[in-house]
């Protein structure tokens, strides 16, 4: 029996060359929807078992369907295809259950074989912005003074989140950690930087390597 999936993606010509990409894979579409509130009926009302969505929709963003998706009874895998490769994107569509994160900017060749490794269930490729972006989420440093500092292994993980962007919120979930620990870990890195804020610190990061 073929897999079904439904392909979310508002723009005509780039739902096209999507599908023209899957007519070759053991796959059956069984819908193709162009906005998020579509999206969510669609997946939640037909059961698919693979999810392509893109993030930009005129109505609920791709971001919002992942966490209503990340909360159902069941959920298909889901990939996300955007125009926007930002780090802080592919670190969001980690952590709210995302598989695969691709870029409408990927060359053809690459983009068909990055979709056949979904479709088959399998990892994306190590050097995949996904594959390095997840692996950065749960390295950790040595403790010590590394960078000038004296962050626990906790914390350097933890600062790694709050470099890409992410909110406390979705910190506990990548880290099944309560939001009071995330509170508690961000004023001890605020203190042992100096920083002032997020902000600085994602600065701090990126400039240390640490991101």
């Amino acid at each position: 029996m073929a897999i079904r999936m439904i392909v979310a993606e508002d723009h005509e010509v780039t739902r096209r060359a999507i599908m023209a990409h899957l007519e070759s894979m053991p796959l059956e579409v069984i819908s193709e929807t162009v906005s998020g509130a579509e999206t969510l009926e669609k997946v939640l009302g037909m059961s698919p078992e693979l999810l392509l969505l893109d993030i930009r929709f005129p109505d609920v963003d791709g971001f919002e369907i992942l966490k209503q998706l990340h909360q159902a009874d069941s959920s298909p895998r889901i990939a996300i295809v955007s125009t926007f490769e930002s780090p802080t994107y592919v670190a969001r569509s980690i952590v709210w259950g995302a598989e695969d994160f691709l870029s409408k900017g990927m060359p053809a060749r690459d983009f068909k074989a990055a979709l056949e490794r979904f479709v088959a269930g399998q990892s994306p490729y190590p050097a995949a912005a996904f594959s390095r972006t997840r692996d950065l989420l749960m390295r950790r440093r040595d403790r010590g003074t590394l960078h000038g500092s004296s962050l626990t292994y906790r914390e350097y993980q933890l600062l790694r989140h709050l470099a890409l962007g992410l909110s406390n919120h979705e910190i506990t979930l990548s880290l099944q950690i309560s939001i009071e620990t995330v509170k508690e870990h961000v004023q001890n890195i605020l203190r042992k930087t100096d920083a002032s804020d997020r902000t600085q610190l994602a600065v701090w990061a990126t400039r240390e390597g640490i991101v």
